[in-house]
């Protein structure tokens, strides 16, 4: 498979997460827009299809999501210790004061971990390999103690005691 086909395929398979998340803040009160998909016919032309942020939060800016495919629930079931990795330096760095935040997703849509972008001048710069390509690129690294962890299946406290819940 073209390293643009599997670009495409994890394109596909982020939309699911992106859309946990947008319900996640609608319900919280947020009102959210989620671009339309644009797919460059070939990576040549990527740069022409550059999106303007997973999701927009009208009241705070963007919010980028990550998936990841292992599970967690809070700080203590983390799968990589005491690091969450934020994003790629190049687009953080692109989009700096237009982003609010990163969320991460579990593997089972479930749980996410937000970083505030607030806390941006405790982040660090890791060299990691793409698992995908096996390429080296830089990341910034935040702390799982400046992450919030967050249940984005159940509804907020205020919407639990209306329904009983």
């Amino acid at each position: 498979m073209s390293s643009h086909k599997k670009f495409v395929r994890n394109l596909v398979d982020s939309i699911e997460p992106q859309f946990v998340v947008a319900r996640w803040l609608h319900l919280h009160g947020r009102t959210v827009t989620i671009e339309g998909l644009r797919v460059a016919p070939s990576a040549d032309q990527q740069d022409d299809y550059v999106d303007h942020g997973d999701i927009r939060d009208h009241t705070s800016g963007i919010i980028e999501v990550k998936s990841i495919t292992r599970n967690f629930h809070d700080e203590g079931s983390w799968p990589f210790g005491s690091e969450i990795f934020v994003a790629n330096v190049k687009s953080v760095d692109r989009r700096r004061a237009e982003v609010a935040a990163y969320i991460t997703v579990s593997a089972d849509l479930r749980f996410g971990a937000i970083i505030n972008c607030l806390t941006n001048s405790d982040w660090s710069i890791k060299s990691v390999k793409d698992p995908k390509t096996g390429s080296d690129y830089l990341v910034y690294v935040a702390r799982t103690s400046d992450a919030s962890f967050v249940d984005l299946s159940a509804p907020p406290k205020h919407i639990k005691i209306i329904l009983g819940d």
